[in-house]
């Protein structure tokens, strides 16, 4: 087990559910990624155009996440930023329309960016697929908000020395687990960003219909 977090929030199953998934990413491969991409409707990009930055909303799925379950859990962005076989997905259930943030422009105005293993979970249907979420905040300008991720989260992960997703700021260098296509399940990282996020590029891909899965909380897919 590599040393990537500072301490964790689960108790009993979930506790040992957590170790078996972190375990299971020890031979893991990191690619270089270059953007965050939020997926949303046509409607939406149109309110980010005329307001110039994504306003953050709250998260009322899946229902039994802590973001999800706690009123008083922080607002911000969803993004995505894994790759499959080393491309953008082309489709999502989150929209048509695909948003790209530079990975350096996320984090480059933070003063102290944290990340946080919110939670991980796949869907039955689709066990080959396995959602990571991570919690990305800036610990000075948002410390109220760092203190409930502290709190709340499984895990604090060290940004620069990680098998998920890898910030590494001074270097310039940013990196997600690799679907090759080979190594089973695929993990597909969503990363919230606490806060407004500022419109920078866009990119359009086929529309896709909301997904009726259920997603399965703490588990890890079977063969891992």
């Amino acid at each position: 087990m590599f040393g990537v977090f500072r301490k964790s929030h689960a108790h009993g199953h979930e506790a040992n559910e957590l170790e078996a998934f972190m375990d299971s990413l020890e031979h893991r491969h990191l690619e270089p990624i270059k953007y965050f991409y939020h997926m949303t409707t046509t409607e939406n990009v149109r309110r980010v155009f005329d307001e110039g930055v994504m306003i953050p909303r709250k998260t009322e799925t899946p229902y039994w996440t802590v973001l999800s379950r706690d009123k008083d859990s922080p607002i911000g962005v969803w993004f995505s930023s894994s790759l499959y076989h080393s491309a953008l997905p082309e489709s999502s259930v989150y929209g048509d329309n695909r948003i790209k943030i530079p990975c350096q422009f996320i984090i480059s105005s933070m003063l102290r960016p944290r990340m946080y293993l919110e939670s991980f979970y796949y869907f039955e249907s689709k066990p080959k697929n396995q959602i990571v979420r991570i919690i990305l905040v800036d610990a000075e300008k948002n410390r109220k908000e760092a203190d409930w991720c502290q709190k709340n989260c499984l895990r604090r992960v060290n940004m620069a020395d990680n098998k998920i997703l890898v910030l590494d700021q001074e270097r310039k260098q940013y990196k997600c687990s690799n679907n090759d296509g080979k190594m089973f399940p695929y993990i597909w990282v969503e990363v919230f960003v606490i806060g407004h996020v500022e419109m920078v590029a866009i990119d359009t891909v086929d529309e896709t219909r909301p997904s009726r899965d259920e997603a399965v909380p703490g588990k890890v897919p079977p063969g891992v």
